[in-house]
C-alpha cells in the first residue's frame, strides 16, 4: 500500500469548496488480500487504541460491512483522520473517497479547519492503520521510525487543542460565505498566527472583503472600523467608565493594577464598595477567575490573587442583588434578551426604558455586536426603581460562550455582524481574472494587466516574476498561487486582480477564492507530471479545469484538445472561445453555448484578430500590429493575445481600449521578462526565454525558424533534472532540425542527476533525430555557465539562451561582462572565437 500523495488544501480546491486533507493510496492485489485477512483483528486493535488514548469511538465504531477491503481502508482512514481532530475540539465532519479501480488508486478526502492539524491527523490515521494491519507493506510517509501511534497522539493532542477556531469565528465565516463576501482566515496557512497582549481572541483573525473593501476582525471586534479604544474589547474598566459617562446605573467598582491584595486592603475595598464583593480579572478571560458574592476579607484576597494572574489587574465590584440578564445587539438591532439560565426570552419581559437606553448607546458605539449585562431583582421595572445595575458591556462578545444555551442564535448574530460590515448593495470584492495553463499563462496575465491599466484601472498582478501593484513591484519571486493572490487582496489601492495560478498551487494548496469573474485556460501539455497524484496529462487537465469550474465567465483555447474537452464539464455561464487554427464562425457553430469567439481571420491578404458573436464579425487589429507576435511569427503569442482580448472583453473593457493596449504591448524586460527577450548589444544576437517543457521548446523553435540570421542559429538547451528521461528526450526532439549548433548543458541544479548525465542524454536524442554530432557540444556544470555559452558565438549568430529565474535576473550583468571582454575564470580579455 503506497502513499502516492498527502496534501492539505488551504482553501477552496479542486475537490471541494472547503479545506480538505487529501491522501492518495495505490494498492496491489496482495494489499487487498492482506486487508481482507486481517480486518477482524484490525477492528479490535483500532477500538483498543482509541480507548487507550482516551479518544471517543466514531459512531460507526469500525464495525463495517464494507465488502471491498480496499474501500474499508478508505473508510477507516477518513474516520480516524476526523476522529483525531474532533477529539481535540475541532468541528469537522465531511469526508469522501474517489476510487479508480482501473488504476488501483484511492483518493481519500476529509475535512480540516487548520491545515497542520489536518495533515498530522492524516499521518496519525496512516500510522494507526499500519499498526492495525502489520501484514501490509506500506510505502510513503506512513512509518515514523521509533514513534508509535500513542506517542504521536500524545504530542498531537495539546498542539491541536491550542489551534481550535472559536465557534463564533466559524459562524462569521459561514455567514460571509452565504453573503458571498470573501473571507480569509489570517491565523491559518499560509499566514502565521499573530501573538501579543493586544489580541482579543486567538485563532479568530479574519479578513473579510478585498482591497479597499476589506475589513479585519479579531474575535468579534472590527479592527478597521472601530471608533473605540481597542483595549475596551478586552479590559473591563474602560467600558464601565463609558457606561458611567452615559449616565447609566453602573455597579460601584474599583480597579487595582497591582497583583497582590492583602486581607487588610481587601477589607478597605469591601468597606468602600459596601459589603459583599464580586472579584474579576481586569482582562476578560472567558469567564475564568471570577468570584461572586465574596463575604470575607480572606476570600476576597485569595480570589484577587488568582484573578491577577490572568492579566489586567483586578476589578472589584459591589455585589448587586438580583438576577443576571444579558441583551445582545447585532447590526444595531436587539437580537436576544437572555435570561439567567441563558435562554432567550421575549423582549417584552424587559422594561422598555432599559431596552431604549441600550439601543441608543449601541448606535453611538459603532460596533457590529454588543452585549450588555444587567443585574436586577425585577427586569420589568426601570433599573433605578428596582435597584438594578449594569455590571458589564462587551463590545466584542464571545458569542459561543454567551449563546451556549441558544446555539441557533449564533448564526443569526454572525449574519447580523456581516450585514453591519457589508450592508445590502455594498461592494465586498474586486473583479478577478485568473489565468492557468502549461504555457503562456504569465504572458497572458501580463497582457490582461496591461490592458486594464490602459483602461484606467489599477490592477494587482501576480505572476511567475512576482507581485505587482500598478507599476510597482512589491515582491520579486514566484508567488503565482494563493500566497501571492492574498497579497493583492490585502492591498487597499487595487481595484481589480489578475492572478496567475500555477499547477502546484492548484494541486497542493488550493485557491484564494470561491469564484472569479473570468477564468482563462491557455493549454495543457506535458510538464510537471509525477507530483501530488498528477501522473498523466489527463490528470493535469483535471487540475487546470478546477479553475475553469470556478469562473463566472470562462475563456478556453479550443485549439488545445484538453481545453476544448472541458466545455462539456462546465456549468452554464458565460463562455468565450479562442482559436487561431479555425474560423471563428465555425467554432461558434460547433459550440452553441459560447457567446463569442476570438479568432484569427484573413482579410485582403492580412491576418486579423477578430471577434465573432451574435452573427457578426468585428476586426480588432492586424496580427502584425501587435508587437509581441513578432509579425505573426510567434504563434503562441497570437494565441495569448486572443485570450487576453477575450478576458478583457468579459471584464467589460471597451474594444478600442483593448486594441490600443495590445498594439502597444511590446516584448521586453519590463513587459515580458524571460519571454522572447532580445539583446542586440553584442556582436551576436541573444534571445532569452524561459522555455522549460517540450511544447515551449517547440513553439520557440517555430519562432526562430521565421527569424532571419546572417550567421548561425545556436541554442543552449537543457532540461530539469527532476523530470523523466522521456521528458528530456521530447525537449531534444522539439529542438532537432531548427538550429546549426546545439549546446547541451546541465540545468542550474542537478536535481538528483549526475553531472553531464542530462547533456549526454540530450545529445544522444539529437543524434537519433538526425543532427550531425559535430554540431553538438556538451557543457557540464561550468563555474560561469552563461559566459561559457557566449564563448561559442561569433558575429552575426543568433543565440537562443534558455535560463531559469535566478539566471535571468543576472543576464544584463553577464552581457556587460562579456561585452567588456572579462572572463569570470581568468579575468583576461577574450575575443569572439572563430569556430
Amino acid at each position: 500500500m503506497d502513499v502516492n500523495s498527502h496534501v492539505s488544501y488551504f482553501g477552496p480546491n479542486r475537490r471541494s469548496d472547503d479545506p480538505r486533507v487529501e491522501i492518495i493510496l495505490e494498492y496491489t492485489d496482495e494489499d487487498r488480500s492482506s486487508v481482507e485477512a486481517g480486518r477482524g483483528e484490525a477492528a479490535r486493535y483500532l477500538k483498543q487504541a482509541f480507548k487507550d488514548a482516551g479518544i471517543p469511538l466514531p459512531a460507526e465504531n469500525f464495525d463495517d460491512d464494507e465488502d471491498d477491503p480496499v474501500l474499508l481502508i478508505a473508510a477507516w482512514c477518513n474516520r480516524i483522520g476526523l476522529a483525531m481532530q474532533t477529539a481535540t475540539g475541532h468541528e469537522v465532519s465531511a469526508q469522501e473517497r474517489l476510487h479508480e479501480p482501473d488504476r488501483s488508486r484511492l483518493t481519500l478526502l476529509f475535512e480540516h479547519e487548520e491545515s497542520q492539524v489536518g495533515h498530522q491527523a492524516g499521518r496519525l490515521a496512516l500510522r494507526l492503520l499500519a499498526e492495525a494491519f502489520p501484514a501490509l507493506q506500506w510505502g510513503g510517509p506512513a512509518y515514523f521510525p521509533g514513534r508509535e501511534f500513542q506517542e504521536m497522539y500524545a504530542a498531537f493532542n495539546p498542539i491541536s487543542r491550542s489551534l481550535v477556531q472559536p465557534r463564533d469565528t466559524a459562524a462569521i465565516v459561514r455567514a460571509a460565505i452565504r453573503a458571498e463576501v470573501p473571507v480569509v482566515k489570517l491565523e491559518r496557512d499560509p499566514y502565521d498566527p499573530v501573538q501579543g497582549d493586544f489580541r482579543i481572541r486567538m485563532n479568530s483573525m479574519l479578513m473579510l472583503g478585498h482591497a479597499a473593501h476589506r475589513q479585519l476582525t479579531d474575535g468579534t471586534l472590527v479592527l478597521t472600523q472601530s471608533r473605540l479604544d481597542p483595549r475596551m474589547a478586552y479590559l473591563r474598566e474602560p467600558v464601565l467608565q463609558l457606561l458611567a459617562t452615559e449616565r447609566l446605573p453602573v455597579a460601584r467598582h474599583q480597579h487595582y493594577p497591582q497583583p497582590l491584595i492583602s486581607p487588610r486592603r481587601a477589607s478597605r475595598i469591601r468597606q468602600a464598595l459596601g459589603g459583599d464583593l464580586v472579584v474579576k480579572p481586569g482582562r476578560r478571560s472567558g469567564g475564568r477567575g471570577i468570584g461572586l458574592g465574596l463575604k470575607s476579607d480572606h476570600d476576597v484576597s485569595r480570589v484577587a490573587d488568582e484573578s491577577s494572574r490572568l492579566g489586567g489587574g483586578v476589578l472589584f465590584q459591589e455585589h448587586v442583588a438580583g438576577d443576571t440578564w444579558r441583551l445582545l445587539f447585532a447590526n444595531n438591532e436587539l437580537l436576544a434578551v437572555l435570561a439567567p439560565d441563558g435562554r432567550a426570552q421575549d423582549a417584552s419581559v424587559m422594561h422598555q426604558d432599559t431596552l431604549d437606553r441600550c439601543a441608543e448607546l449601541v448606535l453611538k458605539l459603532h460596533v457590529g455586536l454588543a452585549m450588555f449585562t444587567v443585574v436586577t431583582p425585577d427586569i420589568g421595572r426601570p433599573l433605578e426603581e428596582s435597584g438594578g445595575k449594569f455590571i458589564d458591556l462587551e463590545v466584542a462578545p464571545e458569542l459561543d460562550r454567551a449563546l451556549a444555551e441558544e446555539p441557533r442564535l449564533l448564526d443569526a448574530a454572525a449574519e447580523g455582524f456581516v450585514r453591519w460590515l457589508f450592508p445590502p448593495g455594498s461592494e465586498s470584492r474586486i473583479p478577478i481574472a485568473a489565468v492557468t495553463g502549461t504555457n503562456g499563462k504569465t504572458t497572458t496575465a501580463r497582457m490582461i494587466n496591461h490592458v486594464l491599466k490602459h483602461a484606467g484601472r489599477n490592477p494587482g498582478l501576480v505572476c511567475t516574476e512576482g507581485v505587482y501593484i500598478g507599476d510597482e513591484v512589491t515582491e520579486q519571486e514566484d508567488l503565482s498561487s494563493l500566497v501571492g493572490h492574498y497579497r493583492v487582496f490585502e492591498n487597499q489601492d487595487v481595484d481589480c486582480a489578475v492572478l496567475e495560478a500555477n499547477h502546484k498551487g492548484l494541486a497542493a494548496y488550493g485557491l484564494s477564492f470561491r469564484q472569479c469573474d473570468v477564468a482563462v485556460l491557455t493549454n495543457v501539455t506535458e510538464d510537471h507530471l509525477g507530483d501530488w497524484g498528477v501522473e498523466t496529462i489527463e490528470d493535469m487537465a483535471l487540475v487546470k479545469r478546477s479553475l475553469a469550474e470556478r469562473g463566472r465567465a470562462v475563456v478556453l483555447n479550443v485549439d488545445d484538445p484538453h481545453c476544448a474537452a472541458m466545455i462539456a464539464h462546465l456549468e452554464p455561464g458565460r463562455l468565450v472561445l479562442t482559436s487561431q487554427e479555425r474560423p471563428g464562425a465555425d467554432v461558434l457553430a460547433a459550440e452553441p453555448r459560447a457567446e463569442a469567439c476570438f479568432a484569427v481571420g484573413r482579410h485582403e491578404g492580412v491576418d486579423w484578430l477578430e471577434q465573432h458573436g451574435d452573427g457578426s464579425v468585428q476586426r480588432l487589429a492586424p496580427v502584425a500590429d501587435i508587437p509581441v507576435t513578432f509579425g505573426g511569427a510567434a504563434r503562441f503569442n497570437v494565441s495569448n493575445a486572443l485570450q487576453s482580448a477575450a478576458a478583457c472583453h468579459l471584464l467589460g473593457v471597451a474594444q478600442d481600449a483593448i486594441v490600443a493596449a495590445l498594439s502597444g504591448f511590446k516584448p521586453g524586460l519590463e513587459t515580458t521578462p524571460g519571454r522572447q527577450n532580445i539583446f542586440d548589444d553584442l556582436p551576436f544576437r541573444v534571445l532569452v526565454d524561459f522555455a522549460h517543457n517540450p511544447d515551449g521548446f517547440k513553439r520557440l523553435s517555430e519562432l526562430v525558424d521565421g527569424m532571419e540570421v546572417s550567421g548561425r542559429k545556436i541554442i543552449a538547451v537543457s532540461a530539469s533534472g527532476n523530470r523523466s528521461d522521456t521528458f528530456a528526450e521530447h525537449i531534444a526532439e522539439a529542438c532537432a532540425g531548427h538550429y546549426d549548433l546545439y549546446l547541451c548543458k546541465d540545468y542550474g541544479g542537478l536535481r538528483g542527476r549526475k553531472p553531464n548525465e542530462l547533456p549526454m542524454l540530450l545529445k544522444r536524442t539529437l543524434v537519433r533525430c538526425g543532427v550531425d554530432e559535430q554540431h553538438i557540444e556538451t557543457l557540464g556544470l561550468e563555474e560561469d555557465p552563461i559566459q561559457a555559452v557566449f564563448s561559442y558565438c561569433r558575429e552575426g549568430d543568433l543565440l537562443v539562451l534558455i535560463l531559469g529565474n535566478m539566471e535571468f535576473f543576472a543576464i544584463r550583468e553577464e552581457i556587460a561582462r562579456f561585452k567588456a571582454g572579462i572572463s569570470a575564470s581568468s579575468g583576461t580579455k577574450s575575443e569572439l572565437p572563430d569556430q
